[in-house]
């Protein structure tokens, strides 16, 4: 059974940040590919992985900002894993987006930064 957790304002307010924050990393993402002239297959993947982690990023945005204007009354409807799943997709996404940018530079320094993310993964699993 999941633990009722209900979120604060500044909870709310620090996920939207994040949300924004994602879907704005993918736009420069995607104008910084703008302006390769020769797309190979390591930035052709970044902008698939992007054009899922920007929509999902605004959809977590908009997903927090409805508790937002609804104020403490809606905060008990708050679905943990919804906003958690989400979080994931979009996050995911995201690296997979900035590893491929990487990889088009260098597949050695790709593979150091998927490395870290795993390894970041299992501290933060390890430390909850």
């Amino acid at each position: 059974m999941e633990r009722l957790l209900l979120p604060t304002e500044l909870m709310l307010q620090q996920m939207r940040t994040v949300a924004i924050s994602g879907a704005g990393l993918g736009v420069a993402i995607l104008l910084g590919i703008l302006q390769v002239e020769r797309i190979d297959q390591s930035l052709l993947a970044a902008v698939y992985a992007t054009a899922i982690a920007i929509p999902t990023w605004v959809a977590a945005w908009q997903y927090v900002q409805v508790f937002l204007v609804n104020g403490d009354a809606s905060y008990g409807r708050f679905k943990v894993r919804t906003a958690a799943s989400i979080g994931f997709v979009a996050g995911t996404a995201l690296a997979v987006a900035l590893g491929a940018v990487i990889w088009h530079f260098s597949p050695c320094a790709s593979a150091i930064f998927a490395l870290s993310c795993l390894f970041s993964v299992l501290f933060i699993k390890a430390a909850q």
